[in-house]
């Protein structure tokens, strides 16, 4: 998702609405808890490198240096 895209889906939201994330992602799930529930306390951006592990899992390396580029990034935590 781009930039433009969430701040055009937030923009069809209660402005005064908290912000919460979701994640069905298999490698968080146990058999009591299928989800995880994140609150959103921020966003930035950073300069970083992406790249997938020799599991082929996806992992990002904050650097500066040859293969970086700007990425957004928001903030969130399991606390509420």
């Amino acid at each position: 998702m781009k930039v433009k895209d969430l701040i055009a889906a937030l923009g069809k939201l209660d402005p005064n609405s908290d912000v919460y994330g979701y994640c069905e992602d298999e490698s968080l799930q146990t058999t009591e808890k299928l989800f995880s529930v994140f609150f959103i306390d921020g966003a930035n951006d950073h300069m970083a490198v992406t790249e997938r592990n020799e599991k082929g899992n996806p992992t990002v390396k904050f650097d500066s240096g040859p293969g970086s580029r700007k990425l957004a990034f928001v903030n969130m935590t399991a606390d509420f």
